[in-house]
């Protein structure tokens, strides 16, 4: 019964995060991160290559991420993760992460690289940290 409860509870998280994502998809934010930030996540890419995926076309979903099947990967170790060794799972999730930092890392160097991009000055915080100094710079003319 206890195993039955934690796949209602994963099958609950995901199904909200993706109906949040849709929410905000519908809403023209393709990302949160970069919205807020302006700055691309280690993850930029990954909806748009399952797209690509989804449709048949496996070169352009590398292209979008080379990573696209990472989660594939992902769904048997986060389902038997309690018959897995704890060494074991923690070598497995820290490779996971190192992979996609070092793909990060190389996309986030690459000048030529159309999805990972840093613009800081696109994202939320930033617009919104400039209004409120304007603000105050307006505060202190008067």
């Amino acid at each position: 019964m206890k195993y039955l409860n934690e796949h209602k509870a994963a099958i609950v998280t995901i199904s909200a995060v993706a109906g949040f994502y849709i929410i905000l998809f519908s809403h023209g934010v393709t990302c949160p991160i970069k919205y807020v930030t302006g700055v691309s996540c280690a993850c930029c890419g990954m909806t748009r290559a399952w797209i690509s995926l989804a449709g048949g076309d496996l070169k352009r979903a590398f292209s979008y991420h080379p990573l696209v099947l990472a989660p594939l990967l992902l769904i048997p170790i986060f389902l038997y993760r309690k018959k897995i060794p704890e060494n074991c799972l923690k070598v497995m999730i820290v490779a996971v992460c190192a992979a996609f930092l070092i793909v990060y890392g190389i996309r986030m160097a690459d000048p030529d690289d159309l999805i990972v991009t840093f613009d800081p000055k696109s994202g939320v915080i930033l617009k919104m940290l400039n209004l409120i100094f304007r603000s105050f710079k307006d505060i202190g003319r008067v």
